[in-house]
């Protein structure tokens, strides 16, 4: 904000002085209190300055504006400056007064029929947080499009971060079309609002403006929303149903984290991106319904959404998060669209009703525990295009009876298979290229002959630790590497026979005893 010189707004007011001369009395009042301030005599100035400019003297108008705003022989008062800049100006005392009275505009505050404002630098106004809202218990706000102040008409068009936070009375709140946008924490805590109105204006809800609105029942977001921060409206637990406006892009970090009441929802096709945890622990959600232009699905989105049972995912998502549909134990069946190309780590774990999984032959890379302890599944096909096979990305999946692994895998990760039914029925045990991880331990021990898939490079440390059982493994020609202890406490196994291929063993690879022959 500027800083006024008295002396120099003294200087331009009286250049700028009208033509026309002042009653007597008015003009000599009006001189000795101009020279008292040149003196920097505010305190005896001042009163004489209010007489001159009661009487209709708008030079002395604009400088006791002036004194009011800086406070020089009275107090600061900013109400009072901005009325006496106004009375100066519509008096015909210039641009001067005039940029010094639109400066304090931008800046100021003030009440007006129960609520705080701020005027923004367009001459507008955002809604700003009291503490006197929690102190008058508001229960019913109706928010109005414009608020008169000293004779100037502002427009509302904002309601600024934590404006109305942990107002616990606050039952119901309407907001007009003029409002743009509603800031952080705007109404986070508000447990008693039943019921919010959001105007056709707005076009952004911040991070946690509704957070802990758990007396919400419904909410539509109107088609002028563009985004819906992270927390908006995280754990809004009575919250049943919500309307997603079509112009919405993106879908924040836990927007809706935690609303175990949401039943449905449907994403229109604006939204490209759903943030991770945007539907953590919505444990009623049953169905969702996911637009077309959506091309990621955060980490975590779904977690833990017990009651879902269908999911549709569009053609468009290139990519499915980390724990993205986590601990859903509804979920039946899921068809994963050509587009996707990985699947996230724990993406489907603890799936547990799920019994059947389409993988499109897009996907190259299954990530770690993506399917783990989905003990419903019985089979899996893997299409051509997978390269590899995450850490325990199958294990626990005590139904699976029926896997398919095309030549394409050149790498299968630890525990991939473990505890399943289909790697113990294997009478050959696991054929596959890549590296033979640590975690196979325990997984082939009924295995007594193991053949690994030409193309294979490497055997990893302890890979088949403890095989007690494994009296023959066949080594392909283009393994590299053996890993320290990769057949330790293997003690059916009396003999191996190792490729030329092979440069380096690690220690204590085979047991004590086995015989070594080089081919």
């Amino acid at each position: 904000m500027k800083q006024l010189v008295i002396s120099l707004a003294i200087a331009i007011m009286v250049a700028m002085a009208p033509a026309t001369a002042m009653a007597d009395d008015v003009s000599a009042i009006a001189e000795r209190a101009f020279k008292l301030v040149q003196q920097k005599n505010y305190n005896a100035a001042f009163p004489l300055m209010l007489q001159a400019a009661e009487a209709g003297d708008c030079e002395s108008q604009g400088i006791l504006g002036t004194m009011y705003y800086e406070g020089k022989g009275t107090a600061i008062d900013y109400t009072k400056a901005l009325s006496w800049w106004d009375k100066a100006i519509k008096d015909g005392c210039g641009e001067l007064v005039k940029t010094y009275r639109d400066d304090l505009l931008r800046n100021m505050s003030f009440s007006s029929n129960g609520l705080q404002y701020i005027v923004n630098q367009d001459y507008t106004l955002t809604i700003i947080h009291n503490s006197d809202y929690k102190n008058k218990k508001l229960r019913h706000v109706s928010i109005p499009e414009k608020v008169k102040y000293n004779d100037h008409v502002f427009t509302v068009t904002a309601i600024g971060d934590l404006t109305f936070y942990d107002c616990t009375s606050l039952a119901s709140i309407t907001i007009p079309n003029c409002v743009t946008s509603i800031g952080e924490s705007a109404f986070s805590g508000c447990s008693g609002l039943t019921s919010v109105t959001i105007g056709n204006s707005v076009t952004s809800i911040g991070s946690y403006a509704f957070k802990g609105c758990s007396g919400l029942t419904s909410v539509t977001i109107p088609n002028s929303v563009t985004s819906i921060g992270e927390d908006a409206f995280y754990k809004c637990s009575g919250l049943t149903s919500v309307t997603i406006g079509n112009s919405v892009t993106s879908i924040g970090i836990s927007a809706f984290s935690g609303c175990s009441g949401l039943t449905s929802v449907t994403i229109p096709n604006s939204v490209t991106s759903i943030g991770e945890q945007a539907f953590f622990q919505c444990s009623g959600l049953t169905s969702v319904d996911i637009g077309n232009s959506v091309t990621s699905i955060g980490n975590n989105a779904f977690q833990n959404c017990s009651g879902l049972t269908s999911v549709t995912i569009p053609n468009s998502v290139t990519s499915i998060g980390g724990s993205a549909f986590y601990g859903c134990s509804g979920l039946t069946s899921v068809t994963i669209p050509n587009s996707v190309t990985s699947i996230g780590y724990g993406a489907f774990q603890n799936c547990s009703g799920l019994t059947s999984v389409t993988i499109p032959n897009s996907v190259t890379s299954i990530g770690e525990d993506a399917f783990k302890a989905c003990s419903g599944l019985t089979s899996v096909t893997i299409p051509n295009s997978v390269t590899s096979i995450s850490s325990r990305a199958f294990e626990d999946c005590t139904s699976l009876t029926s896997v398919t692994i095309p030549n394409s895998v050149t790498e299968i990760g630890s525990g991939a298979f473990q505890n399943t039914p289909w790697l113990k029925s294997k009478p050959n045990g696991l054929v596959y290229a890549g590296f033979v991880a640590y975690a196979y331990k325990g997984l082939m021990r009924d295995n007594t002959s193991i053949t690994l898939r030409e193309g294979t490079k490497g055997i990893a440390s302890r890979a088949f630790y403890r095989h007690s059982n494994l009296k023959k493994i066949t080594i392909p020609n283009s393994v590299i590497e053996i890993g320290s202890e990769a057949f330790a406490g293997c003690d059916g196994l009396k003999s191996v026979t190792i490729p030329n291929s092979v440069i380096e063993i690690g220690e204590d690879a085979f047991p004590d005893g086995c015989k070594i022959k080089r081919k």
